[in-house]
């Protein structure tokens, strides 16, 4: 009996030392891990902003085999948001709430299982002293009253979740550090292409065209056979072509060795039908241009130094990719006089 006083008596002192503690402790948590990363601010924002690219560098993924995480809605727009379940980690969302580009991205991190919380987190990202990014990675909310008997005694938010933040941090390091030197390798390259680029408002343009999955050894005989046809199915229904003839490319797989393209004419009448083609109005768009003078052959060295110069330039492809051919070959024999333009529809 004496024994079970005693028990009981130190089961009391525990309970109300935990009722203390956690009346004592601080109602609000904020964490946070700071790191200079020696990488232009759009590179390091990509990473964070994206939420697929956030899965790459996220650490409780890379150490949770088991976490399955699957994307919903588009990776850097407000309201999207990636959902992990896992045997380890449980059940969770992280959803976009507020984005400044280069400067700050908040999101709403919800807890389901195997407990239920929600905390806001955010990326800061700031000019460093000597170049860089100064990035700082952090989650706020409250603490609910066993939360704060535990960050009395050391077992806080802090201490379970900074380090993490700190591995995180150095992930997030590496990819945009490697990325920053490809973008400054494509910069040498492009250097020394002998190609001049530029940037400008696409106008929308019609086309009438005939797409298909190609394979790359039959793109001469496609465009052979359907360039000429176009016209003529034009010419027969009373409609003119309004330019030179185009290549539009939607897919460009090498695995596979094979292309979803169309031999395209433009036309000044969107409302165009003729059977057995389509008619189609690329909307308008920032596109990047490059100039190509000289034999069809040589397009590939166009579209290898058009990729430097996306690169170098912090740009992403956004839409198909556009040739157009503004030499007539059969009025031209000089292949040297060759003049093709080449656009990429793209973002910043």
């Amino acid at each position: 009996m004496k024994v079970l006083k005693i028990i009981l008596f130190v089961v009391a002192i525990l309970i109300l030392l935990v009722i203390v503690l956690g009346m004592l402790g601080p109602k609000t948590y904020d964490v946070s891990r700071t790191a200079v990363i020696d990488a232009p601010k759009d590179i390091v924002y990509d990473q964070v902003s994206n939420l697929s690219n956030m899965v790459a560098w996220d650490p409780w993924k890379e150490n949770d085999e088991t976490m399955e995480v699957t994307i919903h809605g588009n990776d850097d727009e407000i309201g999207s948001y990636r959902r992990w379940e896992s045997e380890n980690s449980g059940v969770g969302e992280q959803k976009l709430t507020k984005v400044v580009p280069n400067e700050l991205v908040e999101t709403e991190l919800r807890f389901i299982e195997p407990f239920e919380s929600t905390s806001q987190g955010y990326m800061v990202l700031e000019d460093a002293e000597n170049g860089g990014t100064k990035l700082t990675q952090g989650f706020k909310g409250e603490n609910n009253f066993m939360g704060r008997a535990m960050s009395m005694i050391g077992m806080d938010m802090d201490a379970m979740v900074g380090p993490m933040f700190e591995k995180g941090l150095e992930n997030i390091e590496a990819i945009a550090e490697e990325k920053a030197a490809e973008r400054e390798k494509a910069k040498a390259e492009l250097a020394d292409s002998g190609y001049s680029f530029g940037l400008q408002e696409k106008p929308p343009m019609s086309y009438v065209l005939k797409r298909e999955v190609v394979k790359f050894e039959n793109m001469q005989e496609f465009y052979a056979t359907h360039m000429p046809a176009i016209y003529t199915a034009l010419g027969a229904s009373g409609n003119e072509p309004a330019g030179m003839p185009s290549g539009i490319y939607y897919s460009w797989d090498e695995e596979k060795g094979e292309t979803d393209m169309c031999a395209a004419i433009p036309v000044a009448d969107s409302d165009i039908r003729i059977e057995g083609y389509e008619t189609v109005t690329l909307p308008q768009g920032k596109a990047a241009k490059v100039v190509h003078m000289g034999a069809y052959e040589g397009l590939e060295g166009a579209h290898y130094a058009m990729d430097d110069y996306i690169k170098a330039n912090g740009l992403n492809q956004n839409g198909p990719v556009v040739e157009h051919y503004v030499t007539d070959p059969m009025s031209e024999p000089d292949t040297a006089k060759w003049l093709t333009e080449i656009y990429y529809y793209v973002e910043e």
